[in-house]
Order: structure tokens, then sequence, then C-alpha cells
């Protein structure tokens, strides 16, 4: 069986709360003892655009399962690019 958690809607900013509920799921996903085949995180990932935003997702979402992610209609694709992908 397949196993794939998705993650929706971080709406990572420069408010610690953000980051650290985000921090917490990984943490809870990353120390599974079946871990899951994959996480998909999608969209609105970031809450203004930023790509500091980006790079703090990039951090956190970082995991030694694969993570899928598809941008949501309040992400700036630019930035997304820059920040999250290193593009």
């Amino acid at each position: 069986m397949l196993v794939i958690a998705h993650l929706s809607d971080t709406h990572l900013d420069s408010h610690p709360r953000s980051a650290e509920r985000t921090a917490r799921v990984m943490d809870h996903l990353n120390g599974l003892p079946r871990p899951v085949d994959a996480i998909l995180v999608t969209g609105d990932i970031a809450d203004h655009g930023e790509v500091a935003e980006y790079e703090l997702a990039a951090r956190l979402l970082a995991s030694p399962t694969p993570v899928l992610l598809c941008p949501g209609n309040h992400d700036v694709r630019a930035a997304y690019r820059k920040g999250l992908l290193g593009d």
C-alpha cells in the first residue's frame, strides 16, 4: 500500500508560529515507525510570496522522504523557483 502524507496551506511567513507548526508536522512524519512513501505539499506554501519564506520552506520541508511540491494561487512563481527550488 502506498502512503502519502498531504500538507496544505502552510502559509509560512516571518512569524515563528507557522514555522514551528510546519516543523512539528515534519518531525512527526520523519519519526513515524513506518515512513510514508512521499510527502505532498500543496500551496499556499508562503504567505506573502517572498524569497525568504520559500528559503524557510526549503529548510523546514527537507526530508529523507521524497517531497512533492505544488504551488498555490498565492505563491509567487519567480520567488518560489528561486527560494524553494534554487532556480
